[in-house]
C-alpha cells in the first residue's frame, strides 16, 4: 500500500510492526496506514480477462498465463500485463465456452484448449481443431491432461480419448470406466492415470482399467477432484470431503473440522501444503498432518481457510472444467474462480500465525461495571455477570476465535467463536477464576490466556456456620421428636397401667364385693336347706340370683369403657340416686340431697366421683351395718363437694389393713381421687359412723361446651 500524500507528504509520527510482521504507520494528517505484503492477487476483467467466469487455467512454457472462460474464449495474460490477448471464434476457436486447458510439451506457446464444440491446439500461433472426425469420443471436452509421455488425455461426456502421435485410443464404460462423464484427471509418478467419474475413481494402467467405488471404501462415487503430485493420491468426493488411497483402501477425512464438503480442485504448493478450492473459497492443509491423522498419531487436522476477509476479492471456486488450478513456474498458485482468477504466493503466508494476545476489557455485575479489585471480593447479591474481552490483531480481527472458562463452575473450555462476551447467571458463592484465550482462524489455541479472579461472598444463610446451625437444629428436632415418641410411649404405658388399676378397682368394687355377698348368701342358703326352711331358702335364692345379675351388669360396665360418654349417659345426681335406690332395696334408708345449680363435669371426673360414692355406700352396707346413708352433692360457684355419710359402727382408720394384705376398698377410694386430682377426706370413729368427703374444683373439671 502506498502512503497517502499531500503536496509535501504527510508527516510520519509513529511506526509499529505487529506480530504478523505488518508495518503500521501513524501520520499527522492521513491517519494510520498498514504496509504489508499481499499474498493474493485478483485478475478479473479490469486486468484483461475477457469474461469474469473462469473455468480453467494453464501456464505455457513461455511463462504466459492462460485463462479459459465461460463464453469469453481463452485469455492470454503475459508477465506484468504485457502481450495480453484473447482467443475466440474469430481466432479459430471452435467455441467461446472453454472448459479445459493444458500446457503442451513443445517450447513456446503450446496450449491444448477443450471447448464445448471440440478440442483446439494452439501451437506457434496456429490453431488446430479436433473433433469426432479425428477420433475423439465426443466434441464436448471438459477435462484435459498432458501426460509425461506427451500423450494428451481428453475427457468428454462419452468417455476418454488419448491422443498421441496422431493416433487416438478411447475408453468408455465398455472398457471398465465407472461412467462415461469424465471429470478431473491426474497422473502419478508411475505414469498410471486416475480418472474421476460420476461412477467412481477409475485407474488406467496401459490398457487395464480398474474402477473403485464405495464398495472398495471410497466415501462416495461422484469424484470431483484428483491429485497425485505429492506422492499421495488425494481424491475429492462430492459431499464427502477429502479421501486418500493407501494400501489399496481409501481413508476419509470427512470428519475433520473445517473440511469443505465438496472440493473442486486439489493442488500442492511445494511447501508441504495442499490447497483445496471449493464454493466457500480456498483452504490450506499440511500434508504431514493428513498423514499423522490417517495413522492415528494426531486427533485433529488444522484446516486454514482463506476468504474475502483475508483479501480474496472473490471467494467462490469454479467447478466447470478441469484443471481449474495450476502451480506456476515461479511457485505461485493460480485458481480459476467464478468471478476471475486468484493467484496465491505461498511464500508470503506464514506456516502459522503467532498466538494473539487477549485482554479482558470490561466486567459487569448486575449491569454495573466493577473493577478487578472489587471482583476479588464481591459482597452477596450479584446474580448476573458479563465478561467482555478482545484479542489483539490489527489486520484481521474478524479472524480471531475465542474460548473461555470459569474455573470452579465450567468443567471445560467453552468455544465462543467470534463472540467477545461471556455471560453467567445465578453463580453460587465461592471463588472462581475467569480465563479467556484466542487463536487465529482454526490454528491452535494460544497457551497464554487472560485471567481474572472472582470471589462472591455468601449470604448469611449460605455460610458454613449457618449450615452447621441448621444441622444442629435438625439434630435437636430429631431428638425432640424422639423424646416426643418416648413420651407418647410412656403415656401409652401409663394409660395401660392406669387402665389395669382401674379394672382392678372396678373388679373390687363390683365383682369382688358382689361375689362376697353371693358367697355369704350361699352360706346362709346352705344352712337354711339343712334346716328345711324352704320358703326362706327360696327367698334367699331369689335375692342371690338378683345379686349375681347385678354383679354381672357391673362387670360388663367395667369391661366396656365406662369413661366413654354415650348418648344415654346420665348425670351424676341421677346415677347417685340409682345407687341410693339400690341401698334402699337392701333395707337401708338412703337419700340423695343436691344443693346448688347442677354443673356438668368431665366424664372421667363424674365416673370417678360416682365410683367413690358407690364404694362408700357398698362399704356401709357390707361392713358398717348402717341403717341410714346420706349422699349429698353441693354445687357452688367454685367447687363441687360430694359427701357420703352413714350411721354404722365406724372403724379406726389407722388400723385398716393395707392393699398388700389384700384389702382394696379404702385404697381404691384414694386412688380414684388421685386419678382425677381431687382431695378426698375420710372421717370415721368406732361407734359413730363414717363420712367420706370429696372436694372438686370446677375450674379444672367442669365440662366446656363445644362451639360449632
Amino acid at each position: 500500500m502506498q502512503l497517502p500524500h499531500e503536496d509535501d507528504g504527510p508527516a510520519v509520527l509513529s511506526m509499529h510492526e505487529d506480530l504478523d510482521g505488518d508495518l503500521w504507520i501513524g501520520t499527522e494528517t492521513a491517519g494510520a496506514v498498514e504496509l504489508k505484503e499481499r499474498p493474493f492477487e485478483m485478475i478479473g476483467r479490469s486486468q484483461g480477462l475477457s469474461e469474469g467466469f473462469a473455468t480453467s487455467v494453464a501456464e505455457t512454457n513461455d511463462g504466459a498465463l492462460w485463462v479459459g472462460t465461460d463464453g469469453g474464449g481463452v485469455s492470454r495474460l503475459g508477465r506484468q500485463g504485457a502481450h495480453n490477448r484473447t482467443y475466440a471464434s474469430p481466432q479459430g476457436l471452435a467455441s467461446t465456452t472453454v472448459l479445459a486447458l493444458a500446457n503442451g510439451s513443445m517450447q513456446g506457446a503450446d496450449l491444448w484448449i477443450g471447448t464445448a464444440a471440440g478440442l483446439g491446439h494452439l501451437l506457434r500461433g496456429q490453431m488446430h481443431l479436433y473433433g469426432p472426425a479425428e477420433g475423439l469420443s465426443d466434441d464436448f471436452v471438459r477435462s484435459l491432461l498432458v501426460a509425461h509421455d506427451a500423450g494428451v488425455w481428453i475427457g468428454t461426456r462419452h468417455g476418454i480419448t488419448m491422443l498421441k502421435d496422431g493416433r487416438t485410443t478411447t475408453w468408455t464404460t465398455a472398457q471398465g470406466l465407472g461412467s462415461n462423464l469424465i471429470g478431473a484427471m491426474a497422473e502419478d509418478a508411475a505414469g498410471t492415470k486416475w480418472i474421476g467419474t460420476l461412477g467412481g475413481l477409475s485407474h488406467i494402467d496401459d490398457t487395464t482399467v480398474t474402477n473403485y467405488t464405495v464398495a472398495d471404501g471410497l466415501p462416495g462415487n461422484t469424484v470431483t477432484a484428483v491429485s497425485a503430485d505429492t506422492g499421495l493420491l488425494l481424491v475429492g468426493i462430492r459431499g464427502k470431503g477429502l479421501a486418500e488411497r493407501e494400501g489399496g483402501r481409501f481413508f476419509s477425512f470427512a470428519g475433520v473440522h473445517g473440511m469443505p464438503p465438496t472440493i473442486f480442485t486439489i493442488l500442492a504448493d511445494g511447501h508441504g501444503y495442499v490447497w483445496l478450492s471449493s464454493e466457500r473459497g480456498l483452504d490450506r492443509i499440511a500434508l504431514s498432518e493428513l498423514i499423522a491423522f490417517r495413522s492415528g498419531t494426531m486427533h485433529s487436522v488444522l484446516v486454514t481457510h482463506y476468504g474475502i476477509a483475508d483479501g480474496l476479492g472473490f471467494s467462490e471456486g469454479s467447478d466447470a472444467g478441469h484443471p481449474s488450478a495450476v502451480r506456476l513456474q515461479d511457485g505461485r498458485l493460480c485458481f480459476a474462480m467464478r468471478r476471475g482468477v486468484v493467484i496465491v504466493d505461498p511464500s508470503l503466508l506464514p506456516a502459522s500465525h503467532p498466538s494473539p494476545p487477549v485482554v479482558i476489557e470490561q466486567i459487569m455485575a448486575d449491569d454495573r461495571e466493577v473493577s478487578r479489585t472489587e471482583l476479588a471480593s464481591l459482597p452477596p447479591g450479584p446474580s448476573h455477570f458479563a465478561f467482555s474481552f478482545a484479542g489483539i490483531n490489527l489486520a484481521q480481527p474478524q479472524r480471531l476465535q475465542y474460548r473461555y472458562q470459569l474455573e470452579g463452575f465450567d468443567r471445560d473450555w467453552i468455544e465462543a467463536g467470534t463472540r467477545r462476551t461471556a455471560f453467567y447467571t445465578n453463580l453460587p458463592p465461592g471463588q472462581y477464576s475467569f480465563r479467556v484465550s484466542a487463536r487465529y482462524g482454526d490454528e491452535p489455541w494460544s497457551q497464554a490466556d487472560a485471567r481474572v479472579n472472582l470471589q462472591l461472598q455468601p449470604r448469611f444463610y449460605q455460610t458454613a456456620w449457618f449450615r452447621l446451625l441448621m444441622l444442629c437444629m435438625l439434630v435437636a428436632l430429631l431428638l425432640g421428636l424422639y423424646q416426643l415418641r418416648v413420651q407418647a410411649l410412656r403415656l401409652r404405658f401409663n394409660a395401660v397401667a392406669g387402665e389395669r388399676s382401674r379394672l382392678a378397682r372396678e373388679i373390687h368394687d363390683t365383682l369382688a364385693q358382689g361375689f362376697v355377698a353371693v358367697s355369704v348368701r350361699l352360706e346362709i342358703l346352705s344352712q337354711m336347706l339343712r334346716s328345711k326352711q324352704m320358703d326362706e331358702s327360696r327367698q334367699q335364692l331369689d335375692e342371690t340370683r338378683a345379686l349375681v345379675h347385678e354383679s354381672l351388669s357391673e362387670a360388663r360396665r367395667s369391661i366396656w369403657n365406662l369413661r366413654t360418654e354415650g348418648a344415654d349417659a346420665q348425670t351424676l345426681p341421677t346415677r347417685l340416686l340409682r345407687t341410693a335406690q339400690a341401698a334402699i332395696a337392701r333395707g337401708v334408708d338412703s337419700q340423695v340431697e343436691t344443693t346448688g345449680v347442677y354443673r356438668a363435669l368431665l366424664a372421667t371426673t363424674e365416673d370417678e366421683l360416682y365410683r367413690i360414692a358407690q364404694e362408700a355406700v357398698a362399704n356401709a352396707l357390707r361392713h358398717a351395718d348402717a341403717s341410714e346413708i346420706q349422699i349429698r352433692l353441693t354445687y357452688t360457684q367454685e367447687e363441687l363437694r360430694l359427701e357420703v355419710k352413714d350411721d354404722g359402727r365406724g372403724f379406726n382408720i389407722a388400723a385398716v389393713p393395707s392393699r398388700e394384705e389384700g384389702h382394696f376398698g379404702l385404697t381404691g377410694l384414694q386412688e380414684r381421687a388421685a386419678q382425677i386430682g381431687v382431695t378426698l377426706t375420710l372421717d370415721s370413729t368406732p361407734g359413730h359412723g363414717t363420712a367420706v368427703q370429696v372436694d372438686v374444683p370446677l375450674s379444672r373439671h367442669e365440662k366446656k361446651e363445644q362451639k360449632i
